[in-house]
Protein backbone atom coordinates (compact mmCIF):
# COMPACT_ATOMS: atom_id res chain seq x y z
CA UNK A 1 0.00 0.00 0.00
CA UNK A 2 2.99 2.54 0.74
CA UNK A 3 4.76 1.59 -2.94
CA UNK A 4 1.39 2.08 -4.34
CA UNK A 5 0.63 5.43 -2.20
CA UNK A 6 4.05 6.45 -3.45
CA UNK A 7 3.62 5.94 -7.21
CA UNK A 8 -0.05 7.75 -7.18
CA UNK A 9 1.60 10.94 -5.56
CA UNK A 10 4.59 10.81 -8.01
CA UNK A 11 2.53 10.42 -11.41
CA UNK A 12 0.06 13.34 -10.32
CA UNK A 13 2.90 15.62 -9.56
CA UNK A 14 4.44 14.49 -13.13
CA UNK A 15 1.00 14.93 -14.28
CA UNK A 16 0.64 18.72 -12.64
CA UNK A 17 4.02 20.02 -14.28
CA UNK A 18 3.44 18.67 -17.36
CA UNK A 19 -0.27 20.30 -17.57
CA UNK A 20 1.66 23.43 -15.97
CA UNK A 21 4.02 23.15 -18.85
CA UNK A 22 1.62 23.40 -21.59
CA UNK A 23 0.83 27.08 -23.29
CA UNK A 24 -2.57 27.92 -23.69
CA UNK A 25 -4.41 29.89 -26.00
CA UNK A 26 -3.95 33.58 -24.58
CA UNK A 27 -7.72 35.78 -25.71
CA UNK A 28 -6.69 38.76 -27.46
CA UNK A 29 -7.41 42.10 -25.18
CA UNK A 30 -8.93 45.30 -26.23
CA UNK A 31 -7.07 47.62 -24.60
CA UNK A 32 -9.35 50.89 -23.74
CA UNK A 33 -8.14 54.16 -24.50
CA UNK A 34 -7.65 56.50 -21.31
CA UNK A 35 -9.98 59.76 -22.47
CA UNK A 36 -9.71 62.53 -20.48
CA UNK A 37 -13.86 63.71 -18.74
CA UNK A 38 -14.61 66.77 -17.18
CA UNK A 39 -16.11 70.11 -16.33
CA UNK A 40 -15.18 73.55 -17.16
CA UNK A 41 -17.33 76.23 -15.84
CA UNK A 42 -17.48 79.66 -13.60
CA UNK A 43 -20.04 80.84 -11.08
CA UNK A 44 -20.29 83.64 -9.41
CA UNK A 45 -21.24 85.17 -5.79
CA UNK A 46 -22.02 88.78 -5.28
CA UNK A 47 -18.07 89.78 -4.45
CA UNK A 48 -16.36 87.19 -5.90
CA UNK A 49 -16.12 85.01 -9.32
CA UNK A 50 -14.89 81.68 -10.15
CA UNK A 51 -13.28 79.89 -12.92
CA UNK A 52 -13.71 75.86 -12.43
CA UNK A 53 -12.00 72.92 -14.06
CA UNK A 54 -13.32 70.10 -12.24
CA UNK A 55 -11.31 67.81 -10.12
CA UNK A 56 -12.52 64.30 -8.84
CA UNK A 57 -16.05 63.46 -9.09
CA UNK A 58 -17.74 61.43 -7.73
CA UNK A 59 -21.09 60.57 -10.51
CA UNK A 60 -24.17 59.21 -11.06
CA UNK A 61 -26.14 59.04 -13.97
CA UNK A 62 -25.89 57.98 -17.40
CA UNK A 63 -24.70 59.39 -20.84
CA UNK A 64 -27.54 62.23 -21.31
CA UNK A 65 -28.12 63.02 -17.21
CA UNK A 66 -25.95 62.92 -14.28
CA UNK A 67 -25.74 64.14 -10.49
CA UNK A 68 -22.20 64.69 -9.39
CA UNK A 69 -20.33 65.66 -6.14
CA UNK A 70 -16.72 67.58 -7.25
CA UNK A 71 -13.62 68.87 -5.70
CA UNK A 72 -13.49 72.11 -8.16
CA UNK A 73 -9.68 73.27 -7.93
CA UNK A 74 -10.53 77.28 -9.26
CA UNK A 75 -9.16 80.47 -9.28
CA UNK A 76 -11.07 83.44 -7.66
CA UNK A 77 -11.54 86.65 -8.91
CA UNK A 78 -12.69 89.64 -6.36
CA UNK A 79 -14.62 91.88 -7.69
CA UNK A 80 -14.64 94.64 -4.91
CA UNK A 81 -11.96 96.44 -3.25
CA UNK A 82 -10.55 94.79 -0.11
CA UNK A 83 -11.75 97.12 2.42
CA UNK A 84 -10.56 94.80 5.23
CA UNK A 85 -7.81 96.72 7.14
CA UNK A 86 -6.53 94.11 9.22
CA UNK A 87 -4.84 92.40 6.23
CA UNK A 88 -0.82 92.31 6.79
CA UNK A 89 -0.01 91.04 4.12
CA UNK A 90 -0.95 93.59 1.71
CA UNK A 91 -3.22 94.16 -1.27
CA UNK A 92 -5.28 91.22 -2.99
CA UNK A 93 -4.18 89.59 -5.53
CA UNK A 94 -6.46 89.33 -8.94
CA UNK A 95 -6.76 85.65 -9.10
CA UNK A 96 -6.09 83.75 -6.31
CA UNK A 97 -6.25 79.80 -6.40
CA UNK A 98 -8.90 78.49 -4.01
CA UNK A 99 -10.24 74.51 -3.63
CA UNK A 100 -13.97 74.44 -4.13
CA UNK A 101 -16.72 71.46 -2.58
CA UNK A 102 -19.68 71.41 -4.79
CA UNK A 103 -22.52 69.56 -6.49
CA UNK A 104 -23.73 69.73 -9.87
CA UNK A 105 -26.81 68.54 -12.50
CA UNK A 106 -25.54 67.81 -15.72
CA UNK A 107 -28.06 67.31 -18.96
CA UNK A 108 -25.77 65.89 -22.21
CA UNK A 109 -22.92 68.99 -21.92
CA UNK A 110 -25.12 71.22 -19.76
CA UNK A 111 -23.90 71.71 -16.01
CA UNK A 112 -25.38 73.68 -13.10
CA UNK A 113 -23.31 73.81 -10.22
CA UNK A 114 -23.51 74.96 -6.37
CA UNK A 115 -19.83 75.80 -5.36
CA UNK A 116 -18.79 76.41 -1.88
CA UNK A 117 -15.75 77.92 -1.16
CA UNK A 118 -14.02 79.37 2.11
CA UNK A 119 -13.04 82.63 1.69
CA UNK A 120 -9.71 82.95 4.42
CA UNK A 121 -9.75 86.73 4.06
CA UNK A 122 -13.40 87.23 5.58
CA UNK A 123 -13.11 83.30 7.54
CA UNK A 124 -16.70 82.36 5.94
CA UNK A 125 -17.72 79.71 3.41
CA UNK A 126 -19.54 81.31 0.45
CA UNK A 127 -22.14 79.77 -1.71
CA UNK A 128 -22.09 80.67 -5.47
CA UNK A 129 -24.59 79.64 -8.55
CA UNK A 130 -22.26 78.46 -11.90
CA UNK A 131 -22.91 77.02 -15.21
CA UNK A 132 -20.31 74.81 -17.07
CA UNK A 133 -19.58 72.49 -19.93
CA UNK A 134 -19.04 68.27 -19.55
CA UNK A 135 -16.67 67.06 -21.97
CA UNK A 136 -15.93 63.20 -22.04
CA UNK A 137 -17.87 60.38 -21.90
Amino acid sequence: MKNFCIITLFLLSQWTIANAQTPRPVPPQTVNPVLFTGTVGVAFHQDYGFINLGGPTVRVGNKEWGLSLSMLPSLMYKWKANTDQTATLGPTPQLIPNLGVGMGVSYKRATAMIPFYYIVNRRVFVAAVGIGYRFGK
